[in-house]
């Protein structure tokens, strides 16, 4: 499935190596399961960025928050 930059994407499932991510990353993965967020960007390998502000900065601060994440793991939204 491919995506669009501006897409909304719902995450559904948590990446391989989660454990190996400094824990404030692991619970912002963890808060934006089962979100749905805007795609920000496409790498070129595919890997998805999705800005998550709308759910990480109330909880964690700050003014922009992203992840990255491999397409497999979010679904489209619209």
């Amino acid at each position: 499935m491919s995506f669009r930059v501006g897409q909304l994407v719902r995450v559904m499932s948590l990446p391989d190596g989660l454990a190996q991510l400094p824990e404030e990353s692991r619970e912002v993965f963890r808060v934006c399961l089962g979100g749905t967020f805007p795609v920000e960007e496409i790498e070129s390998d595919g890997v998805l960025v999705l800005n998550v502000s709308q759910v990480a900065v109330p909880r964690f601060g700050g003014h922009r928050h992203i992840i990255m994440v491999d397409p497999t793991h979010v679904v489209p939204a619209e």
